[in-house]
């Protein structure tokens, strides 16, 4: 008997865990939601919330109340808008090493009403729960991104500052990329000056993003309100967006790049440049 070769054991440590994988499309077979199961031996539960995918990506473990619902544990406030009555289709695959096969035959699911004298919510009023979430999922994005690279500049800010060879001009661009970077987190938080100091702050894009997502949790239609909410939060949130993206393709790699010529030390999310000894 001869143990197993190195080879084998890393195809084992790499290989992807298997997974049970649910696919709940409509009647039109447009996919609304896709959902992953337990894998344990026995009679399993998975428990879809009528609604669509939510904004935000899931978190690792199961759902607050420690309950696996089959949904990875979404955070609690990230959900999708609830579907329209009809008739809906769940199919069932197996995910080994990347490959899903199918398993058993789909089964439908009627969805309805329970209060038979309620009118279903018009396309109008789902379209524009829709919208409302695709909004929350950028600006959640995009306020996570504006953080990460904020913690990446504080780190090249302090490796600058120790390094030699690193001349006014590099520190000087790198804190101008730092300073522009807490503009861009006020606008998505808020005012931290004034809300130490228990002063009234204006409205941040992730406060008014979020009172719009309490609408995707009701079935009624949204408000004057909520609409007008929603058209600051686009206008605004276009502005930041085209901000985040000129210091993301543009003036961070330029300072990296220079702090790189300097030799300063590494830092978080620089790609060094070696080209060997001469």
């Amino acid at each position: 008997m001869f143990p197993p070769s190195w080879d084998s054991l890393r195809v084992e440590d790499r290989e992807e865990p298997p997974a049970v994988v649910l696919t709940v499309s409509d009647a039109a077979g447009k996919v609304v939601r896709r959902l992953t199961g337990p894998t344990q031996a026995g009679v399993q539960r998975v428990v879809w919330d009528l609604r669509y995918a939510p904004p935000t990506a899931p978190v690792a473990g199961p759902a607050r109340g420690g309950e696996d619902t089959g949904d990875e544990g979404f955070r609690p406030n990230a959900v999708g808008p609830l579907v329209v009555p009809g008739t809906y289709h769940v199919a069932m695959a197996k995910r080994v090493d990347g490959v899903e096969t199918p398993l058993g035959t789909p089964q439908s699911v009627e969805v309805y009403m329970l209060d038979r004298d309620v009118p279903p919510r018009a396309p109008t009023v789902l379209a524009f729960q829709q919208k409302v979430t695709d909004l929350q999922r950028a600006v959640t994005g995009a306020n996570s991104a504006v953080g990460e690279l904020s913690t990446r500049v504080q780190a090249l800010e302090r490796a600058v500052r120790e390094t030699p060879a690193a001349d006014a001009k590099v520190t000087g661009d790198v804190r101008a990329v730092s300073q522009r970077l807490r503009a861009l987190r006020e606008a998505f938080t808020g005012d931290p000056t004034l809300s130490r100091r228990q002063e009234p702050t204006p409205p941040s894009l992730v406060a008014r993003v979020g009172v719009m997502a309490q609408g995707v949790r009701a079935l009624g239609a949204p408000t004057a309100t909520q609409r007008r909410q929603y058209d600051i939060v686009a206008a605004d949130f276009a502005k930041v967006m085209a901000e985040l993206r000129a210091i993301t393709d543009a003036d961070l790699k330029r300072v990296e790049a220079a702090a790189e010529v300097a030799g300063v030390p590494w830092t978080p999310g620089r790609m060094p440049d070696w080209r060997g000894t001469p």
